[in-house]
């Protein structure tokens, strides 16, 4: 049955049963999904060679914001907590930006996952997926395997952790053992000559790379320990020790894979039409193919379901928690914070997530297309999660009372202007549809505020103003910039120009913040009805 326990005790019923351990397989396995089948496919075809740097680039960003996010963790444990901290810090507005920023991106990453399951295998089954997107026996199949995985998570959040870790060992294995076998088996230097050099379309091409690619998609997991902080039974040591160790393990498999892919691709591929020319379903499992390494190219395709589906199994999880976050919030019905009594699980959160999941995958049935979408909306909650770092230790209803990063500003506010350069970095096109998205679901919230009495106080813009601006700002330079913009404004000035706007909207988030938390009446949770 699900609770209709009263105001403020939903977190209360939520198991705290999660070592670091489980939280660390967790996010690892969250991040070692479709990402390393696709990501590194990409990523060359996008910038050749130079996608090692793509590489460093998007694992210096995951490191920044998963210091960030462990410290709000640990200073206050919430199930969902990515929407729920810049509520409490920023206010209503800022709230309503991120959580609905957040719930795009959870939305268009699970059937990323669905669709690369697919895309491997049509090596197998050529009937689900033709011409780079799914077929409609495809679109059916996808939304099945996300219908499984929703049941499956029915059952308790032990259950998610125990079945993952052991999918985590076989997740493990096989990418590093195919990093090792094509480097031995396929290495030819001879490839980056003949593919146009090291930097074949550019150091603009690299950065693009990072969320044109799937890159930043590949390591959205970091936020997962503490998105489950509340589940956690020691949020000090297991949310911060949890996400360093699946991280750092993470980027160095990532990179691992990207040189095996430019060593092991066959030079003949890449002599025809470039980096950008070489066309694979199944990039990993095919090279394999061409490298006589039979036996690897069937594991591989065996993988291409295993690895996907353990990202769909603890992505599922967690992402119900950001929706269960969201009505905690007050932007969504306060039903879908129920939490069912004997599982500890918010089952109409999860059920929320399907119907809008299936509504993106039948949108854009393509993993690249989903994953290019799911990189703008990261990085605007990377940006208001930095902000809530600097601020969540003047909130006195926080948990932890001893602060975890002393000075969380240090690694807050190089988080905050990289997330904005992510954004500008993925192009006008994608800034574009990335804004109007955003802009037509926070119309819905202002439309369901309106009507259900509760309208949105000037006062509260004026506070979350800053956000707005950061967004619009970045978006008005990508317009002009030379990302697939006007190209009026050269590299480095368009970049220049993004990392000194959003400094200013940094320090002007953070003081405004900082502002709230000292005030008489500090910001405080919504209170969701029963």
């Amino acid at each position: 049955m699900e609770s209709q326990a009263g105001p403020g005790s939903n977190d209360a019923l939520l198991k705290r049963k999660l070592g670091w351990i489980s939280l660390g397989s967790m996010t690892f396995a969250t991040m070692m999904g479709s990402g390393w089948l696709l990501a590194s496919y990409y990523a060359a075809k996008l910038a050749g060679p130079l996608a090692i740097v793509s590489w460093i680039i998007a694992g210096v960003a995951t490191v920044l914001i998963g210091l960030v996010y462990s410290h709000l963790g640990v200073a206050w444990p919430l199930a969902g907590g990515n929407v729920r901290w810049p509520r409490l810090t920023s206010g209503p507005f800022v709230g309503a930006v991120v959580g609905w920023a957040a719930f795009v991106q959870i939305s268009v990453a699970t059937p990323g996952e669905a669709t690369a399951i697919l895309q491997y295998i049509s090596q197998w089954w050529p009937e689900v997926f033709h011409d780079g997107r799914l077929t409609t026996l495809g679109l059916v199949v996808a939304v099945g395997v996300l219908a499984l995985f929703v049941v499956l998570n029915f059952f308790g959040v032990l259950l998610v952790a125990r079945l993952n870790n052991v999918l985590t060992a076989f997740k493990l294995l096989i990418p590093a053992l195919t990093a090792v076998l094509f480097i031995y088996s396929g290495f030819d230097s001879h490839n980056v000559e003949v593919g146009g050099g090291a930097a074949p379309y550019g150091l603009g091409a690299a950065l693009t790379a990072v969320t044109g690619a799937g890159l930043l998609f590949s390591f959205a997991g970091v936020i997962t320990p503490a998105v489950m902080s509340g589940e956690a039974r020691n949020p000090r040591r297991d949310v911060p020790l949890g996400t360093l160790a699946a991280v750092g393990t993470t980027l160095v498999i990532y990179l691992g894979l990207q040189i095996a892919y430019l060593l092991g691709v066959p030079t003949d591929q890449v002599s025809t039409g470039g980096w950008a020319g070489v066309d694979l379903n199944s990039p990993f499992a095919q090279i394999a193919v061409f490298l006589h390494l039979h036996w690897l190219g069937t594991l591989l395709l065996v993988d291409s379901v295993v690895a996907p589906a353990g990202t769909l199994f603890t992505s599922t999880a967690w992402k119900a928690r950001v929706t269960y976050g969201l009505a905690e919030n007050r932007m969504l019905p306060a039903g879908i914070s129920r939490v069912h009594t004997r599982s500890g699980i918010p089952r109409r959160a999860l059920l929320l997530n399907l119907v809008v999941a299936v509504t993106f995958l039948l949108l854009f049935q393509s993993w690249h297309e989903l994953v290019k979408v799911a990189g703008f909306f990261l990085a605007v909650v990377y940006a208001g999660a930095s902000v809530a770092a600097g601020a969540i230790n003047l909130h006195p209803g926080r948990t932890d009372k001893r602060p975890w990063l002393r000075r969380a500003h240090l690694v807050a506010g190089p988080s905050f202007v990289l997330s904005g350069l992510l954004i500008y970095w993925s192009g006008w096109k994608n800034c574009r549809n990335g804004l109007l998205i955003l802009v037509t679901f926070f119309l819905v919230y202002l439309a369901t505020t309106y009507f259900g009495g509760r309208r949105l106080p000037v006062r509260d813009i004026a506070d979350g103003a800053w956000i707005a601006v950061f967004i619009g700002g970045v978006v008005a330079v990508a317009f002009v910039g030379s990302y697939g913009g006007r190209g009026l404004l050269p590299e480095p000035w368009g970049s220049l120009l993004v990392a000194a706007l959003t400094a200013f909207c940094y320090r002007w988030g953070s003081a405004k913040a900082r502002s709230l938390m000292l005030s008489p009446s500090p910001l405080k949770e919504p209170v969701t009805s029963a």
